[in-house]
């Protein structure tokens, strides 16, 4: 059996021509894993689909996201630092929009997600991250950003681990409203 991880990543087309030709072989021999690397493509081409229709909204996707940039899919993005907060807006062709949350992710294992607005909180636990990036990435569609009013949205980053919690960072997102 191959580690799943190692499995994600061929079905990403990340791992170099070593490693691949290697599960390859491997797949080759092993139903299961087979079994689990159609699978990941399947949910991969799903995604994919999704994504390109800008149907998806994401916490953490740093690969995700990066290869939504490079297709242009990505209109908006803001970069946003711990106690920061940056006007942000949406335009009538936005695909998608971006918000990189900044943060000290060394010997992080878990973050969970807050989201606040004047319609209540959002707590998301256990999101993706990427520590060596020092980021945590929000993904938006803009379909949805169009249908906010004018409102401040806080978000937090928390770290958790078998001491408790702590904040990461607080982020303000100050949003006007789409005028089409």
């Amino acid at each position: 059996m191959i580690a799943l991880d190692r499995l994600i990543a061929l079905a990403l087309g990340e791992l170099d021509p070593a490693e691949e030709s290697e599960v390859d072989e491997h797949l080759l021999a092993c139903g299961e894993c087979t079994a689990t690397v159609e699978r990941l493509l399947d949910i991969g081409h799903a995604v994919h689909e999704l994504a390109g229709q800008g149907s998806l909204m994401l916490v953490g996707a740093g690969p995700l996201v990066d290869r939504l940039e490079r297709a242009g899919l990505v209109s908006r993005t803001y970069r946003i630092a711990p106690g920061q907060s940056v006007p942000c807006t949406v335009g009538a062709a936005d695909i998608y929009s971006v918000a990189h949350l900044e943060a000290d992710l060394s010997g992080v294992r878990r973050v969970d997600f807050l989201r606040g607005s004047p319609f209540g909180t959002t707590r998301v636990e256990d999101i993706p991250f990427e520590a060596a990036r020092g980021t945590v990435s929000l993904l938006t569609p803009s379909a949805l950003i169009r249908t906010f009013p004018s409102m401040h949205f806080t978000l937090t980053l928390i770290a958790v681990d078998a001491d408790g919690e702590r904040v990461l960072g607080e982020y303000g997102l100050d949003h006007t409203s789409f005028a089409g």
